[in-house]
């Protein structure tokens, strides 16, 4: 949004939750601070939140920042957050031209994940104080007292967001998947036998509900490496042979299409088919499987920033980490659903060659271990 624009929509509200007027910049760091604290942590359901300086609040006439005054740049002010916080909103200054004066906005945009913002250390100047670790909130018009905090109440609130707890039941499913400390399998065992359970709420539920169809590498093809296999275009009929019973397929590469439930108790919420993919790892012993989603799905995402925010990715990504492989080879599985393979394999390979397998030994030789 243009600017002045900007401004002319904020001078036209009344202050509330996430809008304050100032007549000019607080002479101290403690007020300033108290402020950005108390607008980050407030309950208003906007995502920016703003401190206007050089407006009066009365009537909301603007009187322009004073050039004696002590104003603040980005920088200067995110030392001083940095300074005394583990986490900080982002923040942006803006200053408009208004009647041959002008005025700052300081526009604060908290994440929910982060909440609730507090000092890690008390901050002081003069007789001013803000306490180590105090939720100083903004309800209505009103701010938490620098000698006070937030109530019960406002707590419970930030919480809940913090928890993705007040969104609706998909959007906390999208607010989970992010995160695979949040989910568990029941008994340790393997997520392709049992639904995937999430921790901060156990009703919902990831199942992978059956395969849509197995296809096996045709045994024409010449495959040394992962890189070779992974670019062979999926369900191709001309490298693949499609088998309709998983027996079928036990003993070379294949390629499986899988559909995937999302539910909320018994539920349905989402629907989503993903690919399987299951290579045997030569010169060492057994399988791997990797998920990828569905490309005739990603090949539809225009930007990195949209894949990593699909779904899709984060459920890949989930499965990836549930299966019986080390730690360190889950990394590299999750290293390889991005936006960078997708869009261009072949030079995603040429990156990444040490992550990728290496070349398998002729069979009339000597196995390396």
């Amino acid at each position: 949004m243009d600017k002045t624009k900007l401004l002319s929509r904020l001078i036209s509200q009344e202050e509330s939750d996430f809008l304050d007027f100032k007549q000019q910049w607080p002479k101290n760091n403690v007020d300033l601070v108290h402020d950005i604290l108390c607008m980050a942590n407030s309950e208003s359901e906007k995502k920016d939140r703003f401190l206007v300086f050089g407006v009066t609040d009365e009537d909301h006439s603007v009187v322009g920042v004073e050039s004696n005054t002590k104003r603040r740049k980005k920088d200067n002010l995110y030392n001083l957050l940095v300074s005394k916080m583990s986490v900080v909103p982002e923040l942006s200054i803006i200053t408009v031209p208004s009647e041959g004066k002008e005025v700052d906005i300081l526009k604060i945009t908290p994440k929910d994940k982060d909440l609730p913002y507090v000092l890690n250390q008390p901050l002081l100047e003069g007789k001013s104080r803000l306490q180590k670790n105090a939720v100083y909130v903004r309800n209505g018009s009103t701010n938490t007292a620098q000698d006070s905090c937030a109530d019960i109440k406002s707590l419970q609130e930030l919480f809940r967001r913090r928890e993705g707890r007040n969104l609706r039941t998909i959007d906390q499913f999208r607010h989970y998947i992010q995160d695979a400390k949040n989910w568990d399998i029941p008994d340790d065992e393997h997520p392709m036998d049992n639904p995937i359970f999430c921790k901060s709420d156990t009703q919902l539920t990831i199942r992978v509900e059956g395969i849509e169809g197995h296809w096996r590498l045709s045994s024409h093809k010449e495959i040394k490496n992962y890189s070779d296999f992974i670019n062979i275009a999926p369900l191709n009929e001309e490298v693949w042979n499609y088998k309709k019973s998983p027996t079928d397929c036990s003993s070379e590469e294949t390629l499986s299409l899988i559909s995937v439930g999302v539910y909320w108790g018994v539920v349905p919420i989402l629907k989503r088919n993903l690919i399987q993919i299951c290579v045997k790892h030569e010169p060492f012993a057994g399988y791997h499987i990797f998920f990828l989603p569905d490309l005739g799905y990603a090949n539809t995402i225009k930007s990195k920033k949209g894949l990593i925010k699909s779904t899709e990715y984060h459920i890949c990504r989930l499965l990836a980490y549930f299966t019986d492989l080390s730690k360190e080879e889950n990394d590299r599985i999750l290293d390889y659903i991005n936006w960078e393979y997708l869009k261009n394999r072949g030079k995603y390979y040429d990156n990444h060659k040490e992550l990728l397998y290496a070349e398998r030994p002729d069979w009339r030789t000597k196995r390396i271990h």
